[in-house]
């Protein structure tokens, strides 16, 4: 079942600027969709497109699952007189749900991001690593069918962000739940995709859309498999051929 139909977009902002042209796609449910491309190509715009923030000036959207639909962003926006677990709770705050209700789902969220015992720290005590942690449990906490992540661990370490994107993983298989995931790194890509979309250069258009060879089970040591090397140089060579495209 498609989660999400897009056909035929193009975005044109004030001044003339086009940002994607003649895009089509479709999303199955419970897919794990990672977007790459060269900087200004128009993934960002993509992904609010999606979840509805802009219209397309052309063309038609359909997502089955808006409402239940949650965003993070590549900062955590995280409100610094509240606890995690208080920020967490934050989207809870516009239903009629119980402030006991509430809490018991946010601390339910923080678990599964391994922050329980961190629920009562404010922003300030926590490192990067957490506060994305906290932003992604913030994010579950409404139990999505459909998630948006918009580059959420690029400021990130490397170690923090190979775990953050093992248990982003864990969690999509978990919760079964559809992803989609900007990066500007093709190595996150491959990794933590089943399927992977390469725009060109603005105006983005897709250059590659390919599903990849890759087990259901990743860890560090798949990084260095030859099927994950295959996948990984499968997108670089396709980004390439946009640079290409671009010069000529």
């Amino acid at each position: 079942m498609s989660e999400i139909r897009i056909q035929g977009i193009e975005k044109i902002y004030s001044g003339g600027i086009s940002a994607l042209e003649s895009l089509s796609l479709e999303i199955q449910s419970g897919e794990f969709l990672s977007i790459i491309g060269p900087s200004g190509c128009g993934k960002s715009t993509l992904l609010r497109l999606i979840a509805g923030l802009e219209m397309p000036s052309r063309g038609s959207i359909e997502v089955s699952s808006r409402e239940r639909l949650s965003y993070v962003f590549q900062d955590s926006h995280l409100l610094p007189w509240r606890t995690a677990i208080r920020n967490v709770a934050l989207p809870l705050e516009l239903t009629r749900m119980s402030r006991e209700v509430q809490l018991t789902k946010a601390l339910e969220a923080l678990d599964l991001v391994g922050l329980k015992e961190f629920a009562n720290a404010y922003p300030n005590q926590l490192s990067g690593g957490m506060k994305m942690r906290v932003s992604l449990a913030r994010a579950l906490v409404t139990d999505p069918a459909l998630l948006l992540l918009d580059e959420p661990f690029a400021a990130l370490d490397e170690i923090t962000r190979q775990k953050l994107d093992e248990d982003l993983r864990k969690l999509w298989q978990l919760k079964k739940m559809t992803v989609v995931f900007v990066t500007h790194s093709i190595q996150e890509a491959t990794f933590l995709s089943n399927r992977a979309l390469v725009l060109s250069q603005r105006p983005g258009r897709i250059i590659l859309d390919r599903r990849l060879k890759l087990p259901e089970h990743r860890d560090l040591l798949t990084k260095t498999s030859q099927a994950y090397l295959d996948e990984m140089a499968a997108l670089y060579r396709a980004l390439e051929s946009s640079k290409k495209e671009e010069i000529e």
